[in-house]
């Protein structure tokens, strides 16, 4: 196992991809050997080769911004227009003793996606209930970097993270004093903190758009987010669905997405709104628009 190569990690197969294997196997050791057999052999191969290459070299010009149904709180990737990935998590808060759960989405809709290589893993914050899917992402795809806002002293899967970054040569940092990457390709990133550094949250900015992603904070801390609503207009706010109804009013938000359970009786403004709970929900920032796309594995 410590020989290089022996293992390698490699994304889910599609569909597509598993009848293209069977089809060139057949084709490779058919019953009977001819030139059609080889062509067609060959050209399942190159079809093959081609499917798998194309989500890692695909361009657009959308910033899409995928928020995940999880229980762990807030999950969810970026993909800037020029493919470049960041994957941001945000953990509910744990009380002392408490245990954490199992891994998150992440992983699972990653490979999904086919993707290998994540630019940067932001977690705000960062405790054992999802430190689990991020030692995951760590163990299974090439990684640029770790920047986390730490809850507490690790414990448990945060210490089994923390000493495999270090093996791999990229340690954790801080994302107040670890400089976390400031753009992703075309899109720029900001981490607002409050709170003395205790509250943060992530904001994506493309194309004069702002979206502010909220991790799941207590009331207290929300009520304090250090957030103008007219000079900063928002095209869409991702919050907990018990986001306090005072913040929403202030953030004035074009669209709103929810994830976890809302608040029974809770009464919400007049935008759009999305809940993660039915399934993921994309938000695409184009140039001349932004979309929302709702879908369900």
């Amino acid at each position: 196992a410590w020989l290089p190569g022996s293992g390698l990690s490699v994304p889910t197969p599609t569909s597509l991809l598993i009848v293209l294997m069977y089809v060139i196997l057949f084709l490779l050791f058919p019953p009977r050997r001819s030139r059609w057999t080889w062509v067609g052999a060959a050209l399942g191969i190159v079809v093959l080769a081609a499917a798998i290459t194309y989500p890692s070299i695909k361009t657009s010009q959308v910033c899409e911004i995928t928020i995940l149904d999880s229980t762990v709180g807030l999950d969810g990737v970026v993909v800037a227009p020029g493919g470049e990935r960041l994957v941001f998590s945000g953990a509910r808060p744990l009380w002392p003793g408490q245990k954490g759960g199992g891994p998150g989405p992440l992983p699972a809709y990653l490979h999904w996606r086919l993707y290998r290589t994540l630019d940067a893993v932001v977690a705000l914050p960062l405790n054992s209930r999802n430190a689990p899917e991020l030692l995951a992402l760590a163990q299974e795809f090439r990684v640029g970097g770790f920047w986390w806002r730490q809850e507490r002293q690790p414990e448990g899967p945060m210490v089994e993270l923390i000493n495999l970054l270090g093996d791999q040569g990229k340690p954790a940092r801080s994302l107040d004093r670890g400089n976390p990457p400031q753009a992703l390709g075309e899109v720029f990133l900001a981490y607002p903190s409050w709170e003395g550094g205790q509250a943060g949250a992530l904001e994506v900015t493309y194309q004069g758009r702002r979206v502010l992603l909220l991790p799941p904070l207590r009331r207290a801390a929300l009520l304090k987010l250090p957030w103008p609503a007219r000079d900063r207009p928002l095209a869409a706010l991702v919050a907990p669905g018990d986001v306090p109804a005072e913040l929403l009013k202030r953030l004035n938000p074009e669209r709103l997405v929810l994830f976890g359970e809302p608040a029974e009786g809770k009464e919400f403004p007049s935008c759009p709104v999305f809940f993660s709970r039915w399934g993921a929900v994309s938000l695409h920032l184009a140039p001349g628009s932004v979309t929302v796309q709702e879908w369900s594995p």
